[in-house]
């Protein structure tokens, strides 16, 4: 398996866009977003929407070329929502990779949440635009 992967990423780099850097992180995420799954090869909308991660934000000492800190993230999630949130803050400081992601994710769903409390209000005031 692992030379598969080891294939895959070599591939990406010679055929494609993909650098050195991104291609294991999108090989590791299987090419979707790490926060909510969306599909990034689904559509050139969704790939459009790629992104790298710092899991721990670089201002909370996160690591810039720390592989285990970048994640596959969509603009939403990444940009949107996530922005400079630490979740250390509610995995603790020990916590492994994939206890951060899923705080990330957490704290991704509360604020889509909100969002949807903001939409239904928008939407209340202003009306059905359909």
């Amino acid at each position: 398996m692992e030379n598969e992967e080891e294939s895959l990423i070599e591939r990406l780099r010679l055929e494609t866009k993909w650098s050195p850097e991104a291609a294991p992180v999108g090989v590791r995420a299987e090419f979707r977003c790490e926060y909510c799954g969306l599909d990034f090869l689904a559509n050139p909308w969704n790939y459009k929407l790629i992104q790298i991660d710092h899991i721990v934000p670089l201002s909370e000492g996160g690591s810039r070329t720390d592989y285990e800190n970048q994640a596959l993230a969509c603009v939403p999630c990444n940009y949107n929502f996530k922005r400079w949130y630490n979740p250390r803050k509610d995995a603790g400081s020990e916590a492994d990779r994939a206890a951060l992601i899923a705080a990330a994710s957490a704290y991704i769903q509360e604020q889509m949440k909100k969002t949807e409390e903001e939409l239904v209000e928008l939407r209340t005031i202003v009306g059905d635009r359909t």
